[in-house]
């Protein structure tokens, strides 16, 4: 009896892939298109499209797109690439590869490391090329390959191309039959529509002995690199035995290294999607990936004048999450962080984590340090970092009579936390019924039901359950019970004092904004929108942005300040130096406190409705009362000075979020 052959597993034993981009490391061997078809079956959808093929021999990177986000293919096809190659001289093929028959040999033992650059450099920046005729570009409707195949000669054009990098190995001779062939590894970077084969054909025309690929490797594709890329047997491997999804990336996360991100608010995304123009605020590009406040690809987005024009839309309307709801996600340098606002969100294969805990107010450079250790451990264990915490501040619930001003806002907490490497965030609802949980079911139902904790990272005075009546050994004894390691963080901060949220709110409250970011680890950070102020400030030739009165992260005492303004968008004004003024502004009698911000010798800024932020680098002087207009603008010349001094030597702001 003939035995029956294996049953393909049923697609339906796991979930279909999201929308978003897969990179693939193609095997030997396969075709694209036979990439293209197992990932289609694994993503259980037919919507499934590449940024450009690779030929069977070739191995590395290739960009498949899932759904919606095929739509994103269009720009990555064009991306610049990145190959590592083997190129043979001596022999010259029909297909200007090891796969094809060769028609002709020389013995190229005269070739020298000085004739390969030589001709490598002929071959490097902005060059003619004609493509290989087994290459896919279309004859009279037919692609050249087929042609070629069917014996028909081929003549294609040359064609414009960049190689940005040909550099090549030191040689090596091979025997071959009694030939002797000169083998080169070769680094190639190019524009896209470069036939590295064709690199190679010419390479030995050059040298005069004939040249082709013994081996090709895509590895990059735009800034997406072989190292981002999963193995087919893998994905397969995911989806059959632990019944898993296909992972992908957004694709605004994928777009990322080909064009600059433009963060959209509620209302420009609503516009965008509806295919209506939007303000382009600071940038210059040409091209931006227009995201939402997740960092999710709402629309792709052409500089028009004074506006940036949607030409290929990602989201619909219902798509859309209003500013100020809770997001899912938070992305910092094109690096997803998952946020859940309770233990009901998380997800069931969130599999294992190494965690710790804490308030994270300002996100200091103690909690950094912490941080770090909770990420090299997920890292090392193969396991999800993820840093728990609350909201509203506990003290807010156990003391409410007396108001606590934070470092930081949600928002601005999630970012830095996210900056740090972490995985995910769980933010925790503090009530008085959450307080009254003893340790033993706090650390059972978040730490061990929920989070799946393999170790729990924790400073020596760590405090948990009602009345704080947990501590270290309790911890300790429980991960025993449940299997999780406890690693504990020592002490840190600086002569003195350690690092501590409180010792930055102080500082803040005195203005000491220098010695506040000492322990922060950089400047401290206001954000808000600009909004239209009484307008003295032009009349005397200093206008200034003045912020809502919804800023967020705690404004500092009364005073003049150096600072840095930071707009969206990338571009020459992305970072502009600032003279800030906090205060009532008593000169001219005024009553509500303020933040404003004169953009050093720019008069022409309109940023009205944009919401921009000040970093604020040292605090220079008091808010003064002067007896006259003419007294304060002599004032704030020699302000702007000092600004100038402070900045100087300061130097910009590194980036972060």
């Amino acid at each position: 009896m003939t035995p029956r052959a294996p049953r393909r597993p049923d697609t339906r034993a796991w979930p279909p892939a999201p929308d978003g981009v897969v990179v693939v490391d193609k095997p030997a061997g396969m075709t694209s298109h036979d990439v293209v078809a197992k990932v289609r079956w694994l993503a259980r959808t037919r919507k499934v499209g590449h940024a450009g093929t690779l030929d069977p021999m070739a191995t590395g990177v290739l960009v498949l797109g899932v759904g919606r986000a095929t739509r994103a293919l269009t720009y990555l096809v064009g991306a610049d690439k990145e190959y590592v190659t083997t190129i043979r001289l001596g022999a010259a093929t029909s297909t200007d590869d090891a796969q094809g028959e060769t028609v002709a040999t020389t013995d190229a033992r005269h070739v020298t490391a000085e004739s390969l650059r030589a001709a490598a450099e002929g071959l490097t920046g902005q060059i003619l090329q004609v493509p290989s005729t087994v290459s896919a570009i279309k004859v009279d409707g037919r692609r050249a390959y087929d042609l070629a195949r069917a014996g028909e000669d081929v003549e294609l054009e040359a064609r414009p191309v960049t190689v940005a990098r040909f550099e090549l190995s030191e040689p090596r001779t091979v025997e071959v039959d009694g030939v002797t062939f000169v083998d080169v590894d070769a680094t190639v970077e190019c524009s896209s529509g470069t036939y590295v084969r064709a690199l190679a054909r010419d390479l030995g025309a050059a040298l005069g002995v004939g040249g082709h690929l013994t081996a090709l490797r895509r590895t990059r594709v735009g800034g997406i690199r072989v190292e981002d890329a999963h193995r087919l047997d893998v994905l397969v491997s995911r989806a059959e035995v632990d019944a898993l999804p296909v992972p992908v990336v957004g694709a605004a996360d994928a777009l990322r290294g080909t064009m600059p991100w433009h963060v959209l608010t509620h209302e420009e995304s609503l516009a965008a999607v509806h295919g209506r123009r939007v303000a382009r605020g600071g940038t210059t590009e040409a091209t931006v990936a227009g995201v939402d406040g997740a960092g999710r690809l709402v629309a792709v987005l052409t500089r028009s004048g004074a506006w940036l024009k949607p030409v290929t839309v990602f989201m619909a309307p219902d798509d859309l999450v209003p500013d100020g709801a809770p997001q899912d996600a938070v992305v910092v340098d094109g690096r997803q962080t998952q946020v859940w606002r309770s233990l009901d969100e998380l997800p069931a294969d969130l599999g294992p984590t190494v965690v710790t805990i804490g308030n994270f107010d300002g996100v200091h450079l103690g909690h950094q340090e912490v941080l770090g250790v909770v990420v090299a451990q997920a890292r090392a264990r193969g396991a999800a970092a993820v840093a728990v915490t609350f909201t509203p501040h506990p003290r807010a619930v156990h003391v409410p009579e007396e108001p606590l001003r934070l470092v930081t806002s949600p928002a601005q907490r999630r970012e830095l936390l996210a900056a740090t490497g972490l995985d995910g965030v769980l933010e925790l609802d503090y009530t008085l019924a959450f307080a009254a949980q003893s340790p033993r079911e706090f650390v059972e139902s978040c730490f061990v039901r929920g989070l799946g904790a393999t170790a729990v990272v924790v400073g020596r005075d760590v405090q948990l359950g009602a009345g704080n009546s947990g501590n270290l050994a309790t911890l300790v004894g429980l991960g025993e019970e449940h299997g999780f390691e406890v690693v504990t963080v020592e002490d840190l901060g600086v002569a003195g004092g350690r690092w501590s949220s409180t010792a930055a709110r102080r500082l803040l409250d005195d203005g000491d904004v220098t010695r506040a970011s000492r322990i922060l680890g950089r400047q401290h950070r206001l954000r808000a929108e600009v909004v239209h102020g009484d307008a003295r400030g032009r009349t005397i030739g200093f206008p200034t942005a003045n912020l809502s009165q919804e800023v967020e992260g705690l404004v500092p005492a009364d005073g003049v300040y150096a600072g840095w303004m930071l707009r969206r968008g990338g571009g020459a004004d992305a970072v502009l130096p600032a003279a800030v003024s906090i205060g009532t502004n008593p000169t001219f009698d005024g009553t509500q406190r303020r933040v404003e911000a004169y953009v050093l010798d720019r008069t022409d800024l309109d940023l009205y409705g944009e919401a921009v932020e000040l970093d604020l680098v040292a605090h220079l002087r008091p808010t003064l009362r002067f007896t006259s207009v003419d007294e304060l603008v002599t004032q704030m010349d020699a302000d702007v000075v000092r600004v100038r001094e402070v900045l100087a030597a300061e130097g910009p702001p590194p980036a972060r979020p």
